[in-house]
């Protein structure tokens, strides 16, 4: 049995709405010949738009930045990066220079408030 392909059922009135659009022109300038194409790009671009980043910001206080890395473990794990004098260190990858660090300068808001901590980007 070839697995390179997995049947999904889709409803009929959603079919017929495809079909009336792929004998549209405008379905010709984007390429479209058939439903399974454009269910295929459609499911694609909704996965690209729905896609987490790695790294999301939870909390700063006082000297310790919070950061959930979705990457550790089966379901992501908090990272904490710690103030310490003009430097921030990760406590996770005990590096002052790590993707965590370059994470909270990449971030606007983090970045302003690590400027406003008189911290220097390293980056």
């Amino acid at each position: 049995m070839d697995e390179t392909f997995k049947t999904v059922r889709i409803r009929r009135e959603l079919i017929n709405v495809i079909e009336k659009y792929l004998k549209s022109k405008q379905s010709k300038k984007h390429s479209f010949t058939n439903i399974s194409q454009f269910v295929e790009e459609s499911v694609r671009a909704k996965l690209d738009q729905l896609k987490l980043s790695r790294f999301e910001h939870t909390n700063l206080h006082e000297n310790i930045i919070r950061v959930l890395d979705s990457e550790i473990g089966s379901t992501g794990d908090y990272v904490e990066l710690v103030l310490i004098d003009d430097k921030i260190h990760c406590r996770f990858c005990e590096e002052n220079d790590c993707v965590h660090i370059k994470f909270v300068w990449s971030d606007p808001k983090l970045s302003r408030n690590l400027i406003a901590h008189d911290l220097k980007s390293p980056f």
